[in-house]
């Protein structure tokens, strides 16, 4: 394995098939919640005061993201603003950090954090605590936003 300091690790030699294969297939369901997070990551820019790393650690440590883990979410009666009011209401409103990522990067950390919760069978929580930080995922990752999201999976260090 080759490691940079940021709990990235990169199998020297692997096979992406296999690799691939061992994740969970994500369903119809778990799609449009990848897209529901999304929307809510990339709203919360415009939003919330506080920067973005805190932002979406707030939110994967967050009740309705355990809530999101599980099954049958979306038949709760929520919208992006109800979802971004529950967070508020569960941390308190703030306006600590500076760091604000684009709609874009926000967008795809979205998607791309709840595909994974669900392809590894990981909490919200896991998958948050397995990186360094937030801006170390966003530094790590936000070359590739233009790819497919197990490509972006596969170089994960929680997998």
């Amino acid at each position: 394995m080759i490691s940079y300091g940021i709990r990235l690790k990169i199998p020297a030699v692997t096979s992406h098939k296999a690799h691939f294969s061992a994740m969970k297939k994500i369903d119809e369901e778990r799609l449009r919640l990848c897209a529901l997070q999304a929307e809510v990551f990339t709203v919360s820019l415009t939003v919330t005061q506080c920067s973005s790393p805190v932002f979406i650690r707030r939110f994967m440590h967050s009740e309705v993201a355990a809530r999101m883990d599980r099954r049958g979410f979306l038949l709760e009666a929520c919208d992006v603003t109800s979802i971004l009011n529950e967070v508020d209401t569960q941390y308190g409103p703030t306006s600590y950090g500076k760091e604000r990522y684009g709609q874009e990067e926000l967008y795809w950390l979205g998607y791309l954090y709840r595909y994974w919760t669900y392809t590894y069978e990981k909490s919200s929580k896991q998958v948050s605590n397995s990186w360094n930080s937030i801006s170390d995922f966003y530094r790590t990752i936000s070359g590739y936003f233009e790819i497919n999201q197990e490509m972006v999976l596969f170089y994960s260090p929680y997998r």
